[in-house]
């Protein structure tokens, strides 16, 4: 996968021979490096469905920004790749993750998707694991505006952000949208406008916070206020892997 650094060829499997031709194509990419880290993570990736015509690859760099601009570069370079699927090696999920956020996308106009998954650790006192995403807040703007500037490299550093809550969860849909909602990159589906649209680089490092990474975060707040729609899916449940893997409840997955 080119261009933005080296890249592995991921084996092909029978799965993605028999690719699904309901979507257009677009990028899958793996971009947390060679692998190295988890085997599950490459089973569910060979059973990975995946639209006819996408390109793959697993970027490899060692900044995972980079990687994710890598992604980004890719779909860009070719006119027919509609869409940018981004996973992280520390997952499992199901063979037709990546057609369900392409079907809620597509059926409800979403630009910005992804599937429910939860932290690795607990983080309340009751033993929750709370879900991955969060939600942000503009203070002000810097002192050389009169409204709030994502571009601008003062401004950003007056956005606070928390994690999610299972309180933040619907209680009569499976879909969270909330225009001040950002996601996290592990598994997140972006529509080629929203790459066209936003200045370059799509995904930038310490906007938010200097000591802190937030690429995707500050990528969710650019195009929140750029009016694209971002949504999570709670029907959809994403494995988050570490010694042990965290699985979203069957009761949870709608919200609660």
């Amino acid at each position: 996968m080119e261009p933005g650094g080296a890249a592995a060829t991921l084996p092909a499997s029978p799965s993605h021979n028999a690719a699904d031709t309901r979507y257009p194509p677009g990028v899958v990419a793996v971009c947390c490096g060679e692998l190295t880290r988890y085997r599950d993570f490459l089973r569910s990736y060979r059973q990975l469905l995946v639209p006819a015509g996408s390109k793959e690859g697993v970027l490899s760099s060692v900044y995972i920004t980079e990687n994710r601009n890598a992604a980004c570069e890719t779909m860009l370079a070719r006119p027919d790749l509609e869409w940018c699927f981004m996973l992280d090696d520390d997952h499992k999920f199901e063979p037709d993750l990546l057609l369900r956020l392409l079907a809620l996308s597509y059926g409800s106009g979403f630009d910005v998707v992804s599937p429910i998954y939860l932290t690795r650790s607990p983080t309340t006192d009751r033993g929750e694991y709370p879900p991955v995403g969060g939600i942000f807040s503009i203070r002000r703007p810097c002192r050389e505006h009169q409204t709030f500037d994502p571009e601008c490299l003062a401004c950003p550093r007056e956005i606070q952000v928390r994690g999610l809550t299972w309180d933040d969860m619907p209680q009569f849909s499976p879909i969270l949208e909330r225009t001040d909602l950002y996601l996290v990159a592990g598994g997140i589906l972006i529509r080629r406008r929203v790459v066209e649209r936003l200045p370059q680089p799509t995904f930038q490092v310490g906007r938010i916070h200097p000591g802190r990474v937030h690429e995707d975060v500050f990528f969710c707040v650019r195009a929140q206020l750029a009016g694209f729609r971002l949504a999570m899916d709670l029907s959809l449940g994403l494995g988050h892997t570490g010694r042990y893997t965290i699985w979203p409840k069957r009761d949870t997955l709608n919200g609660r």
